[in-house]
């Protein structure tokens, strides 16, 4: 029978219903000695008066409470109220593995972290007599501070452990395919010995872990049927499809692990939960050879300019492998590309790329056969590009990628990328400089020179948050990035020193308190990983630094990804994206010009700069020096050099941050003239 909000349960106020299971209903209730929010798990009175039952209920009571693990659900208390006997745990603040589940697949780097704690906790219960023997995804919930483990009430104590069928007549009414007789558990993550009535040990529990682990990579069940009897018969004598099959690009390592997991007969399974937690964490840090696919090998097209890692759906393991790769080994792996083709069918050039936040499509701009650019939405499941007219900019996905933050004719909108509908947010005077997009439906965008702003998602005026400090030299405070929480957010302030040094400085604000601090100096604009590493670029290298969300430091040394990145270094532009799996899209810059001299026939005398970018050339009166911009690859900003075209030597003439370009000899050829953004 439910209970009402308000009655007692001893100290235990009750709030409201949580849900309910074969042993008992589970309310929220507030501690009122303590004042602390827990659940209360309530035994039916009409089960108390089975002795069994009631004996089981005890012992879950005891099994909780001899485990204290950071992955195990906390007992607080147990009591007896009325003929109801109640337990009193911690309120766990989160989803259950099961309604995630009910999206898709997890991202590998979530599979390979939530799997190890799972691991870690039964290795915990294990190493106390204790087997869980029902390890379902509606057993684990899912928090900020990882996997909890819940619910022993049908662990078994391994000395006294009798067989499945003789001692465990009960109803058990967990979904789905769950039913009165003797078997206890949910049928799907039942280990064959379970389903044969034999006895169970800690290894039983390791097949459930193995069914576990290829749900949260697939997205699938790793048996099914349609009755009962096929799904036994698949449990007892059939394999699932290999994950690597299933889901493009998972490392071998960890088909390995789920299918030793799988084994049916119990002595071919891993002996132990914690090899199993090393195992997961070996693929995720480690970094070996066989902790990540084989190297595919894309040809590259001409003018391809757009490269992203792997997606969730094609594995999206290409920054969490590579990362801790490149961080524990002393030559880096091989690094998996895919590249958007520079011309279709359907557009001959392509530009910038943004990924959703799922990393299930990519938006970016494509050059149609009538010379216009617009966006294109690049499908990574089915390889399949959607045009859409416009010539809108985008800056942002919505948390769920349904729409994305766009640009045109001075305002602010949110794009349908479905149907290409757009609704207006607001208006925008001046360049805009990066945004984001958290749950609670606040938008932030930065505005070169002005500012971040503030705006509701669903439309209306914006509100200025964070100005340019003077007294630290700031310009640009632009490129808001939202850390986990919604509330804070990292954002990019450019400076501009008169001494010359300026560097951009990563700042971090919040919502809430309007108040903001340093974290300190970066080439770029920055994007948060869930593996805990922070994306900038530093000298033109996409690279990755360790970032702690509670102490915001950075610490460890960069560790580069991909050189050669487009990236801009007065206003912290750099044409990298990521999408939360760690899944990254990123543009290198294209180098394919030179500078070629020509006498007045036309005639070819040589190549003054065989290779780079240049943002202008001027021949001196005389014909002896060419004065060109090149582009330094390391900061995005050209830079005056003089070149002797009959003897090819060459000096630099500015050595600043400051963008200088368009050499113009005087007459007389002892000045040059040039366009700059310095101060002086």
């Amino acid at each position: 029978m439910a209970l009402d909000p308000g009655t007692q349960f001893g100290p235990y106020e009750i709030s409201s219903a949580i849900g309910a299971g074969g042993m008992g209903e589970v309310y929220r209730a507030r501690d009122t000695r303590l004042d602390r929010e827990v659940a209360v798990k309530v035994l039916p009175t009409d089960f108390a008066a089975n002795a069994a039952l009631l004996a089981r209920f005890r012992r879950e009571a005891q099994v909780i409470s001899s485990l204290s693990h950071p992955h195990i659900c906390t007992l607080f208390d147990v009591g007896e109220q009325d003929g109801s006997h109640y337990l009193v745990m911690e309120l766990i603040d989160g989803e259950s593995l099961a309604d995630a589940l009910t999206r898709g697949a997890l991202p590998l780097p979530q599979v390979l972290r939530y799997g190890a704690q799972i691991a870690e906790a039964l290795d915990a219960a294990h190493r106390q007599g204790i087997v869980h023997r029902d390890v379902k995804p509606g057993n684990v919930m899912l928090t900020k501070s990882g996997a909890k483990l819940l619910d022993f009430g049908l662990a078994t104590a391994v000395e006294t452990a009798a067989p499945v069928g003789t001692s465990t007549q009960m109803e058990t009414r967990a979904k789905p395919l769950t039913e009165k007789g003797t078997v206890i558990g949910t049928f799907q993550y039942m280990a064959p010995e379970q389903l044969e009535g034999l006895e169970a040990d800690p290894r039983t529990d390791l097949f459930g872990l193995g069914a576990l682990l290829y749900e949260m990579a697939t997205g699938r069940r790793a048996f099914d049927g349609e009755s009962r009897t096929s799904l036994i018969a698949a449990i007892v004598s059939s394999q699932p499809e290999p994950i690597s099959q299933v889901v493009q690009l998972t490392p071998p390592a960890l088909d390995h692990v789920v299918f030793k997991c799988l084994e049916k007969d119990p002595d071919d399974r891993w002996q132990s939960a914690r090899d199993v937690a090393a195992q997961l964490r070996w693929i995720g840090e480690a970094g070996s050879q066989a902790g990540t696919p084989a190297q595919v090998t894309v040809r590259r097209k001409t003018r391809a300019k757009l490269a992203w890692g792997l997606a969730a759906v094609l594995g999206g393991i290409l920054l969490a492998s590579n990362l801790f790769w490149f961080a524990t080994a002393p030559e880096p792996s091989p690094t998996i590309h895919l590249s958007i083709p520079a011309r279709t069918t359907q557009y001959k050039d392509t530009g910038s790329g943004l990924i959703s936040p799922d990393g299930r499509k990519v938006a970016f701009w494509a050059q149609g056969y009538d010379d216009e650019w617009r966006r294109a939405f690049l499908d990574m499941a089915s390889g399949s590009v959607t045009l859409l007219d416009g010539t809108w900019s985008g800056h942002a996905w919505s948390p769920d990628g349904r729409e994305m933050l766009v640009v045109t004719e001075g305002r602010l909108k949110a794009l349908d990328v479905e149907s290409g509908a757009q609704r207006d947010i607001t208006g925008v005077e001046g360049i805009v400089r990066g945004a984001a997009w958290n749950e609670d439906e606040v938008v932030l965008f930065g505005v070169e020179g002005e500012g971040i702003y503030r705006v509701s998602a669903v439309g209306g005026g914006a509100e200025r948050i964070i100005a340019p400090d003077p007294e630290r030299f700031e310009v640009a405070p632009s490129y808001p990035h939202f850390l986990s929480d919604g509330n804070r957010f990292l954002y990019v302030a450019t400076t501009r020193r008169p001494d010359g040094d300026s560097p951009n400085l990563l700042r971090v604000g919040a919502l809430d308190t309007r108040e903001t601090s340093a974290v300190g100096e970066i080439g770029s604009m920055v994007r948060l990983l869930d593996s805990g590493f922070l994306l900038h670029v530093l000298d033109g290298t996409l690279a990755a630094t360790r970032f702690d969300e509670d102490s915001l430091e950075l610490s460890g040394r960069p560790i580069p990804i991909a050189d050669g990145i487009a990236y801009f270094q007065p206003v912290a532009w750099a044409d990298f994206h990521s999408a939360r799996n760690g899944t990254i899209t990123y543009r290198r810059r294209e180098v394919n010009q030179s500078v070629v001299w020509f006498d007045a026939d036309g005639v070819k005398q040589g190549i003054v700069v065989p290779e780079g970018e240049f943002n202008g050339v001027d021949i001196s009166p005389d014909g002896e020096q060419a004065a060109i911009a090149v582009i330094d690859p390391r900061t995005g900003t050209s830079d005056l050099w003089l070149y002797g075209l009959a003897r090819g030597t060459s000096s630099r003439l500015t050595f600043d941050r400051a963008e200088e370009q368009s050499p113009v000899w005087s007459p007389g050829g002892n000045t040059i003239v040039f366009a700059s953004d310095r101060d002086r």
